[in-house]
Parts: C-alpha cells; structure tokens; sequence
C-alpha cells in the first residue's frame, strides 16, 4: 500500500515490435512471417498464417489441427 492507502498498481506496457515466424520443420525456412505490435499474442496470429499458407500454396501446407 501506498502512504495514502490505495494499492498498488502494476503496470504492463510493450513496446516495440514483434515477428510471427511459420519455418519449414526440414529445412528450417521460414515460409510466411508478419510483423505486428510487440503486444500482439502469436496465438491470434498463428492459424492465420497457416491458413493464408495452405490458400496460396494448396498441398505443400498442411495446418495441424489438432490444437
């Protein structure tokens, strides 16, 4: 508590920026990225992704669903 009696606060702030990342698993290539706020969760971001990959590259990209 503070002198005054009110609590403390705690305070979150990011700042900057953040790289969502989608790798090939054999060769270690990335093969879709996006830049977003650093506040950004990759949970939003990822199914996304690997839904835009499979739409532009059909069969060579198969999202795991079993998340």
């Amino acid at each position: 508590m503070h002198e005054d009696g009110t609590t403390w606060t705690k305070v979150v702030k990011w700042f900057g920026y953040k790289l969502h990342l989608v790798v090939d698993s054999t060769y270690e290539l990335p093969v879709a990225w996006e830049v977003t706020k650093a506040s950004v969760s990759d949970v939003t971001r990822a199914m996304p992704m690997l839904d835009h990959l499979h739409h532009r590259h059909g069969g060579a990209a198969v999202p795991c669903r079993l998340f």
